[in-house]
Formats: structure tokens, C-alpha cells, sequence
């Protein structure tokens, strides 16, 4: 009697502590798989995040020496493109995920690096990409200009550089201007991590001409 009366507490505490535990499954949106020229495997999983309006990811590495070594990266835009790319020459291509918001088209780039094909882990991002990109006081035409964000990012990785492209208006614009956009540039660092650090931040504008073509003048908004 005692025995079954031991084996009755035991199974109420198990099915107390189950039901005080929350289990979160995230809603799994999809995975694909890339492949680095050097033959290392990064295996991409996408999730809805617990907040319902964003999304995490989750990077596994396989054919490094630890194989259960993985990255997250929380709470993003959703995916936008994947691409390896070796910006720094080191013979090792780093992993870039590109995500992109739905409503306004911003742009955030997050990356993975691998070190020497021993392991690998999450680049660090000086700065916000996020940025709404509302510039004030801005030097344009000899005179203080507001700059508005437009929306609608593009992304080039040009050599040793990540360039985010933010197309921006001013208040009473010119209608000389044919295009005018705020360019970010990130080049890769190693200081005992990689990081993407912010080495320019100009706004470029574009001018009409009768000859249908434009002429540009650049000026630096923050170094």
C-alpha cells in the first residue's frame, strides 16, 4: 500500500511539473542547404518567431570539426537572398543572409565567417542597418535639406565591400535630381571576431542633362 502510494505522488509530481513547462514550437517556414567552394555544408533553417511578425534563423555547420555547432540569428525581416562571398581573401568564403522588410523594403545583412574551415560564427554588425534614414540638416545645394527615407533598399557586394543603397528625397526637391540615395559601405575586420565595420556613409546624387545622361556630386553626411 505504501509502495503504490509512493508510485501515485511520483506520477502527480511528473504531471505537475509537465504542465507548469511551456513548450514553444516555432512554425518551421522552410531549409535549404549551401555549399562553400572549400566543400563546407551550412544548413539554413527559417522560423516565424515567437512574436508572430518576425522571423529567426537558424545556421548549422556541416563538415567543420564540431558538426552540432550551430547560429541563430533572431527576430530579422524575412529572407531576402543567400550568397557566399569572400570579402576580406582569405580563402574562405563567408555565408551572407540578406533579409528584407515587407513594408518598406528595408535591408539588413547578417553573416556567418569560417575560420579557416575549423569552425565558424556570426559576424558582428557595427551599427544598425535598420536605420529609417531620416537625415536632418544635411549639406545639399549650399543649404540646410531635410532627407527623407523612400524606402525600397538594394545591396551590392563589390570587392572588399558590402554597399546598402537607401534611396532618399528632399523637401522641395530638385527636379534636376534624377536619382539621390544615402550609400552605406561595410568592409569585413578580423579583431579576434569578424565584424562588418561602417567605413562610409555618403549621400550621392545624380543630375539630369539635356544629353540624357547625369553627372554625380557626393557629400559626406557621418564618417
Amino acid at each position: 500500500m505504501k509502495r503504490t502510494f509512493i508510485i501515485v505522488l511520483l506520477l502527480f509530481f511528473f504531471l505537475f511539473t509537465s504542465c507548469g513547462k511551456k513548450t514553444i514550437n516555432k512554425p518551421v517556414i522552410g531549409s535549404t542547404e549551401m555549399k562553400s567552394k572549400t566543400g563546407k555544408i551550412y544548413k539554413i533553417t527559417e522560423y516565424i518567431s515567437e512574436d508572430s511578425i518576425s522571423y529567426d534563423y537558424t545556421i548549422k555547420g556541416i563538415g567543420f570539426l564540431n558538426s552540432n555547432d550551430s547560429v541563430e540569428i533572431l527576430k530579422q525581416f524575412p529572407l531576402f537572398k543567400t550568397l557566399f562571398v569572400d570579402l576580406d581573401f582569405n580563402g574562405f568564403e563567408e555565408l551572407y543572409l540578406v533579409t528584407k522588410s515587407v513594408d518598406k523594403g528595408l535591408i539588413v545583412v547578417r553573416g556567418i565567417a569560417s575560420y579557416d574551415d575549423k569552425t565558424f560564427g556570426s559576424i558582428n554588425v557595427e551599427g544598425s542597418t535598420k536605420s529609417n534614414a531620416l537625415f536632418n540638416d544635411v549639406l545639399m545645394l549650399e543649404k540646410p535639406t531635410r532627407l527623407w527615407y523612400l524606402g525600397n533598399d538594394s545591396i551590392f557586394f563589390t570587392i572588399g565591400r558590402i554597399m546598402i543603397k537607401k534611396p532618399i528625397q528632399s523637401l522641395g526637391s530638385n527636379p534636376n535630381f534624377h536619382d539621390t540615395y544615402v550609400s552605406i559601405d561595410y568592409r569585413l575586420i578580423l579583431d579576434s571576431i569578424y565584424q562588418l565595420t561602417k567605413v562610409d556613409q555618403n549621400v550621392i546624387q545624380a543630375f539630369k542633362n539635356p544629353a540624357g545622361t547625369g553627372s554625380f556630386k557626393t557629400l559626406v553626411i557621418d564618417q
